[in-house]
């Protein structure tokens, strides 16, 4: 707090870091880091603190925090789902090899061929159910992956929409050549 500028109270407030992004690498410059470090240059915090009203980011927490509890809630009734009927087909699987059993020992070979074939059928169904919940597993990780990519994204439209103003001054002081230009012609 030692190194603010002096100054009134009536005076108006200036954004020191104005153009500050996520894309911004603060660390590589030795002072910015040190302010950083400080705790003072923190880019995310403080655009959405001091650029935002506190109703906003009250939402903001609110929606992030329903949509993660709703992501995750479904994606665990999918594997729960997937898990349950893994462990029936597996409990009905051993059920069989019991009934294939019973009739080995005292049914005739083409009862013991249908049997075992039956229970080979369902050996295959629990094969791929499991398949299924690999897959399964494969997708949410690819689906972890998502807001990373549009992470980036965002920041390089952050860094886009930060040259606009500067371009739109670059034009206007264009236009405003082009005007004196015509001006002096006539």
């Amino acid at each position: 707090m030692g190194g603010l500028p002096k100054g009134e109270a009536s005076n108006p407030l200036v954004a020191r870091w104005q153009g500050l992004t996520l894309c911004n690498r603060v660390w590589t410059d030795g002072a910015a880091s040190a302010t950083y470090a400080r705790g003072a240059l923190i880019p995310d915090i403080a655009r959405q603190l001091y650029g935002s009203p506190s109703e906003m980011l009250i939402e903001k927490a609110a929606k992030s925090l329903v949509w993660n509890l709703h992501y995750f809630t479904v994606l665990m009734d999918h594997v729960q789902d997937a898990g349950q009927i893994i462990s029936n087909l597996g409990d009905r699987n051993a059920e069989l090899r019991g009934q294939v059993e019973e009739l080995k020992a005292r049914a005739g070979p083409e009862a013991m061929a249908s049997a075992e074939q039956w229970a080979v059928d369902l050996e295959g169904k629990v094969a791929w159910l499991r398949s299924e919940l690999e897959g399964t597993g494969q997708q949410q990780a690819s689906l972890r992956e998502q807001p990373k990519e549009s992470r980036g994204r965002v920041c390089s439209m952050e860094t886009e929409l930060l040259g606009l103003p500067r371009t739109l001054e670059e034009v206007r002081l264009w236009a405003m050549k082009a005007e004196e230009a015509l001006a002096e012609e006539t």
